[in-house]
């Protein structure tokens, strides 16, 4: 068996969906030790023996220490939980709060939600179920990236920035932006995940840098789209860029069974400072549709693929509201420059979801505030916003009122979506929260349906039927999990 050095590949089951281990004693649960240092990537299942109840304390990276199912751990102490119809089943904690120190957490899930990548601090983990010992190999030297973090191309991997599943979890692609790098695997029924195609670079002396800002891979993995948000035109203008590539099988193992070929021009930014394919990036399961943000200029584009022509079309370029911005910001005309007004809309910057067939499109915008003061940002209650369309008649359409959340919760910064577009969970700030919301169609509007307190969401993914949830979060003095979810 091939064991890739990249990021985290689980295949795994939901509690739901799989039997439970016949023992419940925390001690034969493959995971963590379950002493109190907590200082041992791994999994952890439920249900506990002895597990704690309301008012007594609690601890989420001890097993011994777990509350009750029916109580949530919110400050070292067990707290009646919101009751809903998710529910925890296993959860991977990690040694350190990786998120602070490795600049992003990248997350990715299969379309039925049994699939995930994710990166756990300096270790590779390969496990193929839920209650399986991890292989675990070191892919990362803090003291080689900085020997060498003034080289165009760094001799170590480490795909920080973001990563994709396919929607079948039978491919997954991994970006190491800093060194320009995008790197592909496959499943093999005989050698596990194998590198399939050579590892995709592009020289810094043509469009600039960030090669691997943003990735997409198709539902069977056969379409990959890469962004490259630094990257320009022409001077320096910062209008990004994404290309689109297509897997050419051949016999030849050396060359990864095949390799990626181009196709269609590179599509760039349409205005300077766009930093097109930043990070949002999502792709139909065809491969026929694209939905792509920026790093500034607060802009979502969508594009289609003319199979016959192998070119892109632009569908749409939605744009932020102009509500509590000064009019400069507005026409782009102040974005980025150094004029002491407030001019970075968060409109498609962090998260956007596409539906499958490409037609519901969902774009969080963290800053959301019409009531600040437009040409400084004060007083702004950052209250966040996620934004619902539907395509139809040739362009996208709100098909529900925007969900605003409350003073600091920046609505919009993570978030996912079911397929149909009725289920969305969402972080919410201050306080720490995550909260899953049910579209309310007579209303066209969506409501509260459950929540998860205590926790900051870095990151979120939700099955294409809505009913798994993936949560990777933070809690002060407890260190970052993810949490696997689901409802009947």
């Amino acid at each position: 068996m091939k064991i890739f050095y990249t990021s985290f590949f689980i295949t795994f089951c939901f509690v739901l969906e799989c039997p439970l281990v016949a023992s419940q004693q925390s001690t034969n649960i493959p995971g963590p030790s379950n002493s109190n240092d907590g200082n041992i990537d791994g999994f952890f299942s439920g249900p506990f023996q002895e597990c704690k109840k309301e008012g007594q304390k609690c601890s989420l990276k001890n097993a011994k220490k777990l509350c009750c199912e029916e109580f949530a751990c919110v400050d070292k102490t067990c707290v009646k939980k919101d009751v809903g119809p998710y529910k925890l089943g296993n959860f991977f904690v990690m040694r350190v709060d990786m998120t602070d120190k490795y600049k992003g957490a990248p997350l990715s899930m299969s379309d039925d939600g049994t699939t995930l990548v994710f990166k756990s601090d300096k270790s590779t983990h390969v496990r193929y179920d839920p209650f399986s010992e991890a292989l675990q190999l070191p892919t990362y030297n803090t003291k080689v990236e900085a020997e060498y973090k003034e080289n165009s191309y760094k001799p170590s991997f480490d795909p920080v920035w973001t990563n994709a599943v396919s929607g079948d979890g039978k491919a997954f692609a991994v970006a190491d932006y800093e060194n320009q790098v995008v790197r592909t695997y496959r499943l093999s029924d005989d050698e596990g995940y194998y590198p399939f195609g050579k590892e995709l670079r592009y020289g810094a002396a043509i469009f600039g840098t960030s090669f691997g800002s943003s990735i997409a891979l198709s539902k069977y993995g056969n379409f990959l789209v890469i962004g490259a948000d630094q990257s320009y035109e022409e001077g320096n203008d910062r209008k990004g860029f994404i290309m689109r590539y297509e897997f050419v099988h051949t016999v030849d193992k050396e060359m990864g069974w095949g390799y990626w070929k181009r196709k269609g021009d590179v599509i760039f930014g349409d205005n300077p400072g766009d930093e097109l394919g930043r990070l949002p990036l999502e792709i139909s399961s065809d491969g026929s549709r694209i939905a792509v943000g920026g790093g500034a200029n607060g802009f979502v584009t969508v594009y289609d693929w003319d199979r016959k022509e192998e070119s892109w079309s632009k569908v749409e370029r939605l744009s932020f509201e102009c509500k509590g911005w000064a009019g400069c910001v507005c026409d782009l005309t102040c974005i980025q420059n150094e004029d002491g007004i407030w001019n970075d809309p968060m409109f498609g910057k962090e998260s956007l979801v596409l539906s499958s067939n490409g037609n519901i499109l969902a774009i969080g915008d963290s800053t959301y505030d019409p009531e600040r003061i437009a040409t400084t940002g004060d007083d702004g209650a950052d209250n966040g916003a996620i934004y619902f369309y539907k395509y139809k008649d040739g362009k996208f359409v709100e098909y529900a009122e925007k969900l605003v959340g409350p003073p600091n919760a920046n609505y919009g910064r993570r978030f996912d979506m079911s397929d149909d577009g009725k289920i969305v969970v969402v972080s919410e700030k201050d306080p720490y929260l995550t909260r899953v919301l049910k579209l309310n169609k007579k209303k066209k509007k969506f409501e509260s349906l459950q929540e998860f307190p205590g926790q900051y969401m870095y990151n979120v993914e939700m099955s294409r039927d809505g009913k798994k949830i993936a949560l990777l979060s933070w809690k002060e003095n407890i260190g970052t999990r993810l949490s696997l979810l689901s409802s009947m």
